[in-house]
């Protein structure tokens, strides 16, 4: 926190700014939000002021995946604390555990996201602003639907949406919240609900990465639904916009294993498993992993393989895939007739279950 930063009295025009770039952060407009933060970072703030703008440079560069200056300001936020203990009450006290776990929920440490969040929780109801309140209880059931607790996603996003639809200027926050419904519906298996949650959304949106994004969605569910031809044909039209990274590239892969189509099978892992290695994203990189695993039957994988990679997902608590994979393990051992390891998958699929129980339930 540098003292040349501070003024007695912020310049109207600056909190405009201020409150501009904060909405442009809530509703994803990162390209516009560069041009301003480049103004604000020549801007002078009262000590209230500048501890928020602190706070929102720092969700600025976890959303634009600048890793090292997220770092940089997570490493900085004791002192943020330090500094502004006059000020660490109502909003920036809320804002300050959400950012917490905000970088936790990016850095895929869901655990500690959902501990700030909870605390996050109980500072809002000193929050006037309702998008703020949309905003945080979207992004906490996008964590929720991520630690399969899917009732609590639901709850949280339909909150959301009531609050978000009090403002036409968050139309697109509306879809957003839609689709982590139709993603609720298809984490229960209700395929055909959020196939109608998905299409009907796609059919009212305009915003061209909102519409790529449903897109994606929709391919991930007909994977999930064992239509892998229909899958193809949304991934396909995501990737060639060159849009969705390596989760594109991991169902492309899973697809076309499913089909039998080996060789176009293992042009889309390489493909993922370079990018995953090149952006150091750990836990796609393991999925494709496991795609290779299951489906590559030119790959003979020791036990001691398999092991190593169910014990990324088993370390990270990502229980329902290490339950998925392990039962199909299980079950592609039992194809085989062995039955030593049948059974070894089996079991670990049952514990596997049991976690995921105990994580959903919050014990």
């Amino acid at each position: 926190m540098t003292q040349e930063r501070i003024a007695k009295k912020v310049d109207e025009e600056v909190l405009s700014l201020l409150d501009h770039f904060h909405f442009c952060l809530q509703t994803n407009a990162l390209n516009e939000s560069v041009a301003i933060k480049e103004q604000l970072d020549k801007s002078m703030f009262d000590a209230k002021t500048y501890a928020i703008y602190q706070l929102l440079s720092f969700r600025y560069y976890i959303v634009t995946k600048d890793r090292q200056r997220a770092d940089q300001y997570h490493n900085q936020l004791n002192d943020l604390a330090s500094y502004s203990k006059n000020y660490l009450h109502g909003e920036i006290q809320f804002y300050y555990t959400f950012m917490k776990g905000f970088y936790a929920y990016h850095n895929k440490d869901y655990a500690s996201a959902l501990q700030y969040y909870k605390l996050s929780e109980k500072h809002l109801i000193l929050i006037p602003d309702n998008s703020i309140k949309a905003d945080f209880y979207y992004h906490f059931g996008v964590l929720c639907y991520h630690m399969s607790q899917s009732v609590k996603a639901d709850s949280c996003v339909e909150l959301a949406r009531y609050l978000y639809a009090k403002d036409a200027k968050f139309n697109n926050q509306l879809i957003s919240c839609e689709v982590i419904k139709g993603l609720c519906f298809t984490l229960v298996q209700s395929y055909f609900e959020a196939e109608k949650v998905f299409l009907a959304a796609l059919n009212r949106v305009e915003d061209t990465t909102l519409r790529l994004y449903l897109m994606y969605n929709l391919g991930y569910l007909y994977a999930e639904m064992g239509k892998f031809p229909k899958a193809i044909k949304y991934l396909s039209s995501v990737y060639q916009q060159q849009f969705g990274g390596y989760k594109v590239l991991y169902f492309l892969t899973l697809c076309h294993y499913k089909l039998n189509n080996s060789t176009v099978a293992k042009e889309f892992l390489n493909e993922g498993l370079a990018l995953c290695s090149e952006i150091a994203e750990d836990e796609y990189w393991h999925h494709l992993m496991m795609c290779q695993l299951l489906y590559d039957e030119s790959w003979h994988p020791t036990l001691k393989d398999i092991d190593a990679e169910m014990a990324y997902f088993e370390s990270n608590n990502l229980w329902r895939f290490a339950e998925d994979y392990c039962f199909e393990l299980a079950e592609k051992f039992n194809k085989k007739d062995d039955k030593s390891w049948a059974l070894y998958f089996y079991h670990k699929a049952f514990e596997s279950k049991k976690n995921r129980r105990l994580m959903e339930a919050g014990k």
